[in-house]
């Protein structure tokens, strides 16, 4: 995501996709996960088997949050897309 994109995304925080885990954290490090996506943008690595999903969470440089509720992934990703507008990621 570009610095252009995170202001732009921030003005009206849409898109915004917000799913359970199916590994309930053991690979993406949350049990909820927050993608700046629309629901068929979410890559199927996300919800695939073991080590495409593993490798997926491993390789992500995509902003993403992640949370032990689904709040708390949202918070997160507009913290990281903030940062990122900033300039500073």
């Amino acid at each position: 995501m570009t610095r252009k994109e995170a202001k732009q995304w921030l003005k009206v925080k849409w898109p915004v996709t917000v799913i359970n885990d199916r590994y309930r954290g053991c690979y993406s490090g949350g049990r909820w996960v927050a993608f700046p996506l629309t629901p068929s943008e979410i890559p199927e690595e996300v919800m695939g088997e073991d080590i495409e999903c593993s490798e997926f969470w491993e390789q992500n440089e995509e902003p993403v949050g992640k949370g032990r509720w689904a709040e708390d992934a949202v918070d997160e990703l507009e913290y990281i897309i903030g940062e990122i507008a900033k300039g500073r990621i």
